[in-house]
This record gives structure tokens, sequence and C-alpha cells, in this order.
């Protein structure tokens, strides 16, 4: 798209030479923030914990049927002591998302999908670390 002379932008700059390209420049902001996010340790520290925790927690089926009923068995507790509201579309059970390596809004959905499902993926992994032979 940012080819010199068949591109969309250069078809826009040919109607209006002071237009501006927006999606090239929220791309290259997005690219910015997350280059600069890694560069904070404690920010990369966190989103490298976060991916390491999705990646132990749903890589096999057999886990990721585990936290499926523990989400389901949490979402049943939940209802019947009136802490959340019932309706159509309400209370789906969800998988946890992996955070993207160039936009915001990936790791916003993954850290959302983990604080949703932060109980029944705490209850996985005790079980794993408590089935587990050695700490590896």
């Amino acid at each position: 798209m940012r080819w010199e002379f068949n591109s969309l932008q250069a078809l826009i700059l040919n109607d209006c030479r002071y237009a501006y390209y927006v999606h090239c420049f929220a791309h290259r902001l997005q690219l910015a923030l997350v280059a600069a996010a890694r560069e904070v340790v404690e920010v990369h520290q966190f989103f490298k914990d976060l991916s390491d925790i999705v990646n132990i927690a749903s890589t096999s089926s057999k886990r990721h049927d585990e936290i499926q009923k523990a989400q389901a068995a949490e979402i049943s507790r939940l209802v019947s002591i009136n802490e959340l509201a019932t309706g159509i579309g309400m209370n789906q059970i969800g998988t946890l998302q992996r955070p993207g390596e160039t936009r915001w809004s990936f790791h916003l959905n993954s850290v959302t999908s983990l604080l949703k499902m932060y109980n029944a993926t705490s209850t996985v992994l005790e079980n794993l670390k408590n089935a587990a032979s050695n700490y590896s």
C-alpha cells in the first residue's frame, strides 16, 4: 500500500497533495509503542509471563478442557450466589487469548481473557503443579 506510483497512498495523494495516510501512521505508532514497551523491563516481563501462562495452560487439549470445565464450574458457582447476572449471550465459557506482537488490542484481549478466567486458570496450574513429579 506504500508503493510509490500505484498504491492507495499514491492515488490519494494525486487527488489531494496534503492528505495524510492515517492507517500507516497508526500502524507505525502501534509498532513504536510495542517496541518502546519491550524496553521497559517490568512491562516486557509482564507480557512474557502472560505469554508463558497462556502457553502452559492451553497448549494441550487436556489442559484446555480442564480450563473450560473449571470455568464452567466457576460460572455456575458465581450465578448460584448471585454474583453474576444471567441472560442471553452472557457468561459464556471462553479461552485464553495469546498476546500479539504488533497490536495493543491483542495485549488488551489477552489480559482481559486472563482476568475473566483467572480462577479457572489458577486451578488448572495448581493441579498441574501438584501432579508434576518434578518442578521442571
